[in-house]
């Protein structure tokens, strides 16, 4: 169990100690930003990038529970 957690923490940049929620909030910025940057920030994308990218984010978090 302690492996699964300490996999969560690595996931991307955060502070310390943050709960998960915001470090899941900033995972998907960081995802839904590089998903922009794919198709270089034409406008009209902004909420399929956020949705895509929670998404991806919950679905990783859900593999490495499991793990």
């Amino acid at each position: 169990m302690a492996s699964r957690r300490n996999a969560l923490l690595h996931l991307g940049p955060s502070r310390p100690g943050a709960p998960l929620t915001q470090k899941r909030e900033q995972w998907i910025k960081e995802v839904a930003y590089y998903k922009a940057m794919n198709r270089r920030f034409s406008p009209g994308h902004e909420l399929m990038d956020w949705l895509a990218a929670e998404q991806e984010v919950d679905d990783l978090c859900r593999r490495l529970s499991e793990i």
